[in-house]
């Protein structure tokens, strides 16, 4: 293998014990907590490169969902139904 740096983080748990898992004729990155994996491939370095893809994409996403939540999100109970404004039927609370 020649892979100069060593593998990101878990893209699901952010664990730094990512190791080379070498079947017959495959290589594929795992998690050691998660049990995440990569997909299998003959050449370790696209192994290495779908593992640095998906922990990118993910943190992308990580980054993208931060920054777009609510300040506040309602509840259910405090959710309540509005009439329409042409509407002569009340609602019952």
């Amino acid at each position: 293998m020649k892979v100069a740096t060593p593998p990101a983080r878990c893209p699901f748990c952010s664990s730094r014990h990512v190791t080379w898992v070498h079947h017959l004729f495959s290589w594929h990155l795992s998690c050691h907590y998660c049990k995440a994996q990569s997909k299998r491939y003959r050449i370790p370095e696209d192994a290495y490169r779908h593992w640095q893809l998906l922990a990118a994409q993910v943190d992308i996403g990580r980054r993208a969902n931060i920054k777009n939540l609510p300040l506040q999100t309602p509840t259910i109970q405090q959710a309540k139904p509005k009439p329409f404004p042409d509407s002569k039927i009340a609602l019952s609370a």
